[in-house]
């Protein structure tokens, strides 16, 4: 049944529309896929930086 369908259908490679719902699935196919990986096998995650400044701007005293 699939196979009679892609036969009737031919991919529309010369089509620029074609190609963006292309990327995006495989976008959001990698995203899924990456949610469902174990959090040991997921590349790192950037940290952001500590930072010792208040709100006020003056940096916090330590007890």
């Amino acid at each position: 049944m699939i196979a009679a369908f892609l036969a009737a259908a031919p991919v529309p490679a010369h089509d620029w529309q074609f190609w963006v719902v292309t990327v995006c699935a495989i976008l959001a196919g990698l995203y899924i896929v990456r949610s469902a990986l174990p959090e040991r096998l997921r590349p790192l995650k950037r940290r952001g930086k500590a930072t010792s400044l208040t709100i006020g701007g003056k940096s916090p005293t330590r007890k």
